[in-house]
């Protein structure tokens, strides 16, 4: 489980499986470092979400209205899908 922010602030919870914990975090890092965001230290985020069976559902949604941020947030998504060690992605995003 890695906790980290996206652009505009968003909170990301990402669900990965992994032969090499180091190789992943760095491949997470480097996807968001491209797509203006970052890891976040343990409970961070983790904080702002309830667990509710395998979902993880977010407390306080919020919304992003700057198209430059949707934009960013949808390629950092699709980024860190196209990693074959991430299994979900989690946000705080509502009706996004």
């Amino acid at each position: 489980l890695y906790e980290a922010y996206g652009p505009g602030g968003v909170a990301l919870i990402i669900e990965g499986i992994t032969d090499n914990k180091n190789r992943t975090i760095a491949e997470i890092r480097h996807i968001l470092t491209k797509f203006g965001g970052k890891l976040a230290e343990s409970g961070s985020v983790r904080y702002m979400f309830d667990k509710k069976g395998p979902d993880w559902l977010p407390k306080y949604p919020m919304e992003i209205a700057d198209d430059k941020t949707k934009k960013q947030l949808e390629n950092l998504f699709e980024a860190l899908d196209e990693n074959d060690d991430i299994q979900e992605i989690y946000s705080n995003l509502k009706n996004f």
